[in-house]
């Protein structure tokens, strides 16, 4: 009868290992989440620009518009900053916002 309790008590104690080991596991997982969602919002405080009106920043829209319908440069737009322009202001218009993200951290990091 005691070995049974005693074997019952250390299969009851290898599962909560296992249980808290996987808590800690999550648990470290999502406060690498959390710091790497610091990170970025501290690195880039004002990466994610938004849509404005007017004549001045109308431009932005065109630039960011032009690229994801697809429009050629130089046949259907003619603009000074090129087909890549939209890289240095982008707008969550499409996946631009993706691709300026990783501009953005290429140029600051590996620049």
């Amino acid at each position: 009868m005691k070995e049974k309790i005693l074997k019952t008590f250390m299969q009851s104690n290898n599962t909560s290992k296992i249980n808290s080991s996987k808590f800690y596991w999550y648990f470290r997982l999502s406060a690498f989440i959390v710091l790497l969602l610091y990170f970025f919002i501290a690195t880039f405080p004002n990466f994610f620009n938004i849509i404005k009106t007017g004549l001045d920043p109308s431009w932005v829209i065109a630039i960011n518009y032009a690229f994801n319908k697809g429009l050629v440069f130089g046949k259907d737009i003619v603009f000074t900053y090129g087909p890549l322009g939209f890289l240095l202001t982008p707008l969550n218009y499409g996946s631009n916002i993706i691709y300026g993200a990783i501009f953005k951290f290429l140029f600051i990091y590996c620049g």
